[in-house]
């Protein structure tokens, strides 16, 4: 053999041992690679979500009990039937109101009546539930304005859906019916 045929045996030899053992250990080595970028970038997004936690931990175990309380106030963690009912009353006596009856109904599904926002699947559940209720009082016009600014500035949140009256005459006292929702934490 000469030289010549010696030296492109071992090129070609090397070019093979190149492609056949070389090149696959380098892509195996590529996707490693590109499997760690991966790994990495799912590390930072649970360092993040980690900090974001953290922070949230720090921000709720900041606020006072009595912050705590009034927003436990505005959507309470049950119906808070009792207290709502003596809420009512209590407000309908102040501005020269009688509370004749009142009568509540839980909604068993709020999320099918309730408007999803925007950017939200409406396959998400909504977490508070709606107990509708509706009562009846009587008193003057002026008195049952003040009724419902009372209602408007308490703490919980009551939406008033349907109002109908009657009466009136000499005595200008008239008789209010009133639909209205509240809402409370689903469990």
């Amino acid at each position: 053999m000469s030289r010549f045929t010696a030296a492109i045996f071992f090129l070609a030899f090397g070019i093979g041992m190149l492609v056949f053992l070389v090149w696959p250990s380098y892509a195996s080595i590529t996707n490693l690679r590109d499997a760690l970028a991966n790994q990495n970038t799912a590390i930072d997004k649970l360092n993040f979500i980690i900090k974001s936690r953290d922070r949230l931990q720090e921000d709720y175990g900041s606020i006072s009990a009595s912050d705590s309380d009034k927003l436990n106030e505005v959507v309470p963690s049950g119906p808070g039937i009792r207290k709502l009912l003596v809420g009512i009353g209590a407000l309908a006596s102040q501005n020269n109101m009688a509370l004749k009856n009142i009568d509540f109904t839980a909604q068993a599904a709020a999320s099918k009546s309730a408007p999803v926002p925007a950017g939200v699947s409406p396959k998400q559940t909504v977490p508070y539930q709606t107990l509708q209720f509706h009562f009846s009082v009587s008193g003057s016009y002026e008195s049952f304005l003040k009724f419902l600014n009372d209602i408007q500035l308490s703490a919980r949140i009551i939406d008033i859906t349907e109002i109908t009256f009657s009466g009136g005459g000499r005595n200008q006292i008239y008789d209010f019916s009133i639909k209205a929702n509240t809402y409370y934490l689903a469990k």
